[in-house]
């Protein structure tokens, strides 16, 4: 079995983008492509909501970790506007070094930083006093598999086992079907391996299982080809395994059926319902935080994080796209919009109209007896509640 490191950095984007004064830019890798650091001037996105009193010179001064780094990236380029045709992220004040929580807390007591956003598991919660902080995004760690796998739930118990030791490589196991598991990741989920084993570990440990990177075929590096990917069932019963974000999984539904055939698995059957991220009883969560002065009155600095906790409770899934780097605090408030209502509505029409259009995946439809597309059509509703009732 390979030993591997997944590569570091959540590059997640929600398929519906908010509106910006300019579009997101492509940052090359590539130290001798990068563009030119400059300093030029700024503008508040006027469609971002902030307020008119919030201007360009009360944008704080923000740090972040390694995991919150796409946060604060995104943030800074929904709430300001590069001038003269100039691209934001070559701005001198775009985010892009990173440090250790213990650095950006005391760079924030120190005054050399206004705000940082930090993240914490369950066990590493702890609070200085002379700071503030703010819970802004929780981020639930879920083991997504095909909804064909038998497997409804994994105890804790045996995750050593299955992501240290090498002792249990097979869905048998578990309950299942003799075939293996078979560990998968892309883009959309390259780090969440890496996150799950510092929420297991602490970081002590080395992960070490077969762990097939999907994100190198570039006919599977985006997320939707992905997705129906982890919906295969091999001839030997083998199945596919990821860690994903379950709430991303709305905005699939909204696309169409063939993306309906995946299922979250359980842990010690607690399942991963908004309220059991939220309060802590489901195990694997990272929280993150909004870290100030203790008392901060400074205008920039209140008025970023009044914005923040609106952002996350606007009526508009694209208003929220920022936020899917670190997780929803409000995704009841933000799935009680409209467009949610609509995505939750065509996912039961879909299945209980007599005229069922949509097929489980492409071209699929003219290929199936009538008994078995009702079989399916059964599935696809029972896998829709399945989803809607982690709203509950």
């Amino acid at each position: 079995m390979k030993k591997r490191i997944i590569a570091s950095g959540l590059l997640l984007t929600l398929i519906i983008g908010m509106t910006s004064c300019s579009e997101a830019v492509e940052r090359e890798t590539d130290a001798s492509n990068k563009e030119a650091i400059s300093e030029f001037s700024l503008t508040v996105n006027s469609e971002s909501n902030i307020g008119m009193e919030f201007t360009v010179d009360d944008y704080p001064i923000i740090g972040n970790t390694e995991y919150t780094l796409t946060y604060n990236r995104e943030l800074f380029e929904a709430l300001l506007c590069a001038e003269d045709g100039n691209e934001i992220s070559s701005h001198v004040n775009y985010p892009r070094e990173t440090y250790s929580r213990n650095e950006l807390e005391n760079k924030v007591k120190s005054g050399e930083m206004d705000m940082a956003f930090i993240e914490m598991t369950k066990d590493e919660k702890s609070f200085d006093e002379e700071l503030d902080y703010t819970l802004i995004g929780i981020f639930p760690l879920v083991f997504i598999t095909s909804y064909e796998n038998p497997v409804e739930s994994i105890s804790s118990s045996v995750l050593d086992d299955m992501l240290y030791e090498e002792k249990i490589n097979s869905w048998s196991d578990l309950g299942g079907p003799a075939g293996e598991i078979k560990y998968v990741y892309n883009t959309e989920s390259s780090n969440y391996f890496e996150t799950l084993n510092r929420v297991l570990s602490k970081g002590e440990k080395e992960l070490n299982f077969n762990l097939i990177d999907k994100y190198e075929d570039s006919s599977l590096s985006k997320d939707i080809p992905f997705i129906i990917e982890l919906q295969t069932r091999f001839d030997d019963g083998s199945y596919y395994l990821t860690v994903y974000n379950p709430f991303r999984m709305y905005f699939y539904f909204s696309i169409g059926d063939e993306y309906a055939y995946v299922k979250p698995v359980y842990i010690d059957g607690i399942k991963p319902t908004y309220d059991s991220v939220k309060n802590g009883e489901y195990p694997y969560t990272l929280y993150t935080y909004a870290v100030t002065r203790k008392g901060e009155k400074d205008k920039g600095v209140t008025a970023l994080l009044d914005w923040i906790n609106k952002e996350d409770t606007e009526e508009s899934l694209s208003s929220s796209r920022i936020k899917s780097s670190i997780g929803y605090i409000n995704i009841l408030n933000i799935l009680s919009c409209e467009s949610a209502k609509q995505i939750m509505e065509n996912m039961v029409y879909r299945c209980e109209a007599e005229s069922y259009e949509h097929a489980v995946m492409p071209n699929e439809r003219d290929r199936l007896p009538q008994e078995e597309w009702n079989k399916r059509k059964e599935l696809t509703l029972e896998n829709y509640q399945e989803w809607i009732s982690l709203l509950k």
